[in-house]
């Protein structure tokens, strides 16, 4: 099988289905998160929905047999909602996460993700596949970082040129071996604005982020 022009195939047929970015990348370890990773356990940053087992994190070929190679997928989410209610001191009312408009995203992604993977497994017989969203054993964005999604930004999110940092990620290790994406440049340049505003501190400096301190605020 021609796998570019079957990369070509799946990247068409993520659009038909509403995936705005498709990237690809190698299975190999991600050598570079797991010092970072453990350098977070040992602050004790984590926020408890980590896969514990660090290698599992960053070494694909201990949660799948064989891998060949990861996609990584991005959905966009609103970042403005139109006629949204206003507070006031008579009616004061609550903001949510704009990431939590909507449906719950884990179940937008997986949706998309078997989507995905009926589409690969219906043209190449034999193909294996494991998706996951937020809280499988891999980095969502280390995963997004190297498929070329958008850039590891010093809010510890990944930025798209498209989409900012308003995404839903999400990633599917695979048997097949696709070409992988260049990674994207880090754009962040001097801009600090992110560490220096964040409303809980939460951004100990650029890149790192304290999660226990998030959660608890």
């Amino acid at each position: 099988m021609d796998m570019n022009s079957f990369k070509q195939e799946v990247i068409l047929y993520s659009k038909e289905i509403g995936i705005d970015k498709i990237g690809f990348t190698s299975a190999t370890a991600f050598t570079e998160l797991k010092g970072r990773l453990i350098r977070q356990q040992e602050l004790d940053y984590q926020s408890g929905f980590e896969e514990a087992d660090i290698e599992k994190r960053v070494r694909p070929e201990l949660i799948f047999d064989k891998p060949q190679s990861i996609i990584s997928i991005a959905l966009a989410y609103p970042s403005k909602l139109k006629d949204a209610p206003q507070s006031t001191k008579s009616d004061r009312r609550g903001i949510f996460c704009r990431a939590s408009w909507g449906t719950d995203y884990h179940t937008v992604l997986r949706n998309k993700l078997q989507l995905l993977e009926d589409f690969i497994k219906d043209k190449v017989p034999g193909a294996m596949t494991k998706s996951m969203v937020d809280t499988g054993e891999l980095s969502d964005r280390a995963v997004a970082e190297r498929a070329g999604i958008g850039w590891s930004a010093k809010n510890s999110m990944i930025i798209t040129p498209e989409f900012g940092s308003y995404v839903y990620l999400g990633d599917m290790i695979t048997n097949l071996p696709f070409e992988p994406d260049q990674p994207m440049e880090d754009q962040c340049g001097t801009c600090n604005k992110c560490v220096d505003v964040c409303p809980t501190g939460a951004l100990v400096q650029g890149g790192q982020l304290n999660s226990s301190v998030a959660l608890r605020s």
